[in-house]
C-alpha cells in the first residue's frame, strides 16, 4: 500500500507541479493550494478504500 501511495503521490505531486507553474509565482501566490489539497484529500481516500478492500 505504502508503494502504490508513494507512486501516485510522486506521479500528482508532478501533475500539480507542472499544471501551477512549478516554482514561479503562481505556486508561491498559493493560487494552487486547493488543489494541491484536494489532491492530498483523494490519495488519503484512495489509500483507506485500498486498505479496506485487502482486508475483506
Amino acid at each position: 500500500v505504502k508503494n502504490r501511495r508513494y507512486h501516485y503521490q510522486v506521479n500528482w505531486g508532478h501533475k500539480v507541479t507542472e499544471l501551477c507553474g512549478g516554482g514561479d509565482d503562481t505556486k508561491r501566490d498559493g493560487k494552487c493550494k486547493e488543489l494541491e489539497d484536494n489532491v492530498e484529500a483523494e490519495l488519503g481516500d484512495f489509500e483507506d478504500k485500498l486498505k479496506n478492500a485487502l482486508k475483506k
